[in-house]
């Protein structure tokens, strides 16, 4: 229904996201603006404020513009809201029980040259019988295929025991949660179920930037510049590609911006291309789609115990391709101090290196800077290496005057369940496969990532 139910504040471009802060004030809308409320489709309550928010279906926009709202500012949609009580109310009635069989079948679910990481190039009618029949013996299958594996289950009637956490109490444990506790972004937990170790180094400092070292200028913001005529409700999406700055830097094949509406990449698997989002100095508003790495972390994640590769991550939720996880930050340092540290921390069998060379081939005086995690960084530090890896690094820069600093932004290349190890490839390796020996110049940083394709090595 549509009715006189009308909305003043600006609804966003995109499905709300996990861990989006829906407290935020609703920005303005431009003079004269008003946003029709079709119908509500959804509702829950804040996780953090416990406040009822209403997934609002916009007036001639399709469901990917879709929003969480307060009631605050559905003022003088009442009869929306009624329509949506009643849709719930009807949904409460229980159905008739006595199901057949066949029923339950066509209705069930299916389950469907420095040795440092490396950043360039990465960077109406009832179903026909046919498809009726093809259910049913996929079903019956399934269930087959469940009742032998109940049966050899059998001889064990105990539960399996639940995972215990020894050290969830230490003070080492308790120290480093309080640590965890300055990063910006939704809560981040820690677990050991594999010994009895209780948590990562202790003198690791967590930041939620880069922090610049000697030889490296701080890029300055009086410097940057960005959009100034991107000024619709949507942002940079809707403006003609030749008045936007930013979406004019952008390449080509990433069709004007790089993400979706809902904050998605649009190629989650392709990261050859410099991502170009808008900055501080945009006129666009708040809500623009092509601030998603600005927004910061916007996803729950677990520092976890492996049992062969020390420290993982992972994420509690199940994330959708093209997701943006978080960045890559540490100290940003000269090439000579780049080299340094190369040494030392090749010694202890570990690097935490990256080369901002993204740019280097198009200024050949432009010196190669790099991000060091080692001591100083945020949460993705724990990221362990794949050959076959579930997130890709993307390079996203928001200093317009300034291409030899920029993100490492870490993004979902596929769906990724819930408590499924989060990984990416620490240098790439196209064009090398699996062989049953590694190279001797190879066997010195052995890989333990374990995929099917693992090449056995890390660099």
């Amino acid at each position: 229904m549509t009715g006189t139910a009308v909305l003043t504040a600006l609804p966003v471009g995109g499905q709300p996201q996990e861990g989006q802060d829906l407290n935020a004030e609703p920005e303005a809308s431009p003079p004269g603006v008003e946003y029709e409320v079709q119908k509500i489709v959804g509702e829950k309550a804040d996780k953090t404020t416990g406040e009822i928010l209403y997934l609002v279906r916009w007036k001639n926009f399709t469901k990917d513009y879709d929003t969480w709202e307060p009631i605050s500012n559905l003022d003088g949609c009442q009869v929306v809201l009624d329509k949506w009580e009643e849709r719930k109310k009807a949904k409460l009635i229980p159905k008739n029980e006595k199901v057949k069989m066949s029923k339950v079948v066509k209705t069930a679910p299916t389950t469907n040259g420095r040795g440092r990481k490396r950043s360039r190039s990465q960077s109406d009618s009832g179903p026909d019988s046919s498809h009726t029949k093809r259910a049913t013996t996929a079903t019956t299958k399934s269930l087959q295929k469940l009742q032998l594996d109940s049966e050899k289950d059998a001889p064990s009637t105990s539960p399996k025991p639940t995972p215990v956490d020894e050290t969830e109490s230490h003070p080492d444990r308790l120290a480093f949660i309080e640590k965890l506790k300055k990063l910006a972004g939704p809560e981040i937990t820690i677990v050991n179920h594999v010994d009895s170790d209780p948590s990562p180094p202790l003198d690791f400092t967590f930041v939620n930037d880069y922090v610049y070292r000697d030889g490296v200028p701080v890029p300055e913001e009086e410097f940057n510049w960005g959009c100034k005529t991107c000024k619709g409700p949507f942002g940079c999406a809707t403006t003609q590609i030749d008045d936007c700055e930013c979406a004019k830097m952008n390449h080509e094949s990433l069709q004007r911006l790089a993400y979706k509406h809902n904050g998605l990449l649009k190629f989650p698997q392709e990261s050859a291309y410099a991502i170009h989002e808008c900055n501080a100095q945009c006129d666009c508003y708040a809500r623009c789609p092509n601030k998603v790495v600005l927004k910061g972390r916007q996803v729950p994640l677990e520092i976890f115990k492996t049992k062969n590769k020390g420290w993982g991550l992972r994420c509690p939720i199940d994330l959708p391709a093209g997701k943006f996880i978080d960045r890559y930050i540490g100290e940003v340092i000269t090439p000579a101090e780049a080299d340094r540290r190369t040494q030392i921390q090749e010694l202890r069998g570990l690097t935490y290196l990256f080369d901002l060379d993204k740019f280097a081939e198009d200024d050949e005086d432009q010196e190669i800077y790099c991000v060091d995690g080692g001591d100083f960084g945020g949460v993705t530090r724990f990221i362990n290496h794949s050959c076959e890896p579930n997130l890709m690094i993307h390079v996203v820069t928001h200093n317009r005057s300034r291409l030899d600093i920029y993100d490492l932004a870490l993004f979902t290349c596929r769906k990724i369940s819930a408590g499924e190890e989060l990984t990416f490839e620490y240098t790439r390796s196209e064009g090398v496969e699996s062989t049953e020996e590694v190279p001797e110049d190879k066997k010195k940083f052995p890989c333990y990532c374990g995929a099917k394709k693992c090449r056995g090595w890390l660099w």
